[in-house]
């Protein structure tokens, strides 16, 4: 069984985060809740930015930090996640 899997980031301003993935030529959602993958049993997360319908970033209110939000079992982008991340500060 996968589940949806955060990281943290260190982005801590929504605009800075949706600017970046702009940039980087994502197909930007706000207030989104991810689905399940096909075949995938596990609970849906809202999240405050999506780029899909299984890969957001949510802001953790206790830290200051937005955190990548994704089922890393089915991760199927070019890129690691981490390198993702990187990509995504950088920006």
């Amino acid at each position: 069984m996968s589940h949806f899997s955060t990281i943290k980031t260190k982005i801590t301003k929504k605009p800075a985060l949706l600017e970046a993935l702009e940039i980087l030529q994502y197909d930007v959602q706000e207030d989104h809740l991810l689905i399940n993958p096909i075949d995938h049993n596990h609970e849906k997360v809202k999240v405050d930015v999506a780029i899909g319908n299984d890969i957001g970033f949510r802001f953790n209110e206790v830290t200051g930090v937005y955190e990548l939000v994704a089922d890393l079992q089915t991760w199927d982008h070019p890129i690691p996640p981490k390198r993702f991340i990187e990509k995504v500060t950088q920006q």
